[in-house]
């Protein structure tokens, strides 16, 4: 998870670690790069606005490397332009933060189970449908090897005990 708002670190963790195994938390762009890099979870949890480097461009940079990360950005820009940024820098899921106690577990399990895209509700996503049928998305979800894990910014880990068969060996950063 990435956020510079060590608050909202604490209650992006509290959601999820019930349901996942958090295996880092960061503050800044360059350091959720270095950790996704390491790490390579199955969830990225990030924020857009961070020092150092800003979610976006981190997103960007996270994807070249690994093309099939799963990169769910929660921000308060609600803003077409910041959600068109999120998701052509790869992204698959754009919560508010605003509504992270309501949606975040349901976005965090969506996308971990393949929708193409989660979108808080009410946000705009007319602009989006450009991305459903991209073939280079596609290419892209597609070039990740066998057997290698994603990482993000903060991760979680599905915990066995109690847990969904869904979120079960599910990581994020």
């Amino acid at each position: 998870m990435a956020d510079d708002h060590a608050l909202m670190l604490e209650d992006i963790s509290a959601i999820l670690a019930p349901h996942y195994e958090i295996v880092g938390t960061v503050a800044d762009g360059r350091a959720l790069v270095a950790a996704a890099l390491h790490l390579r979870p199955d969830l990225i949890v990030v924020d857009i606005t961070m020092p150092l480097l800003n979610g976006i461009d981190a997103a960007v940079q996270i994807k070249k490397s690994l093309p099939g990360m799963k990169l769910l950005f929660v921000t308060m820009h609600t803003s077409t332009a910041h959600i068109e940024a999120a998701f052509e820098a790869g992204g698959t899921g754009y919560v508010l933060k605003s509504g992270i106690h309501g949606e975040l577990l349901e976005a965090a399990q969506s996308v971990l189970n393949g929708s193409r895209f989660y979108v808080s509700p009410g946000l705009s996503i007319e602009h989006l449908e450009r991305f459903q049928d991209d073939p280079t998305q596609a290419a892209n979800d597609s070039a990740k090897p066998a057997g290698t894990q994603d990482s993000t910014d903060s991760s979680l880990r599905a915990t066995p005990s109690g847990k969904s068969p869904i979120s079960v060996g599910k990581r994020a950063l």
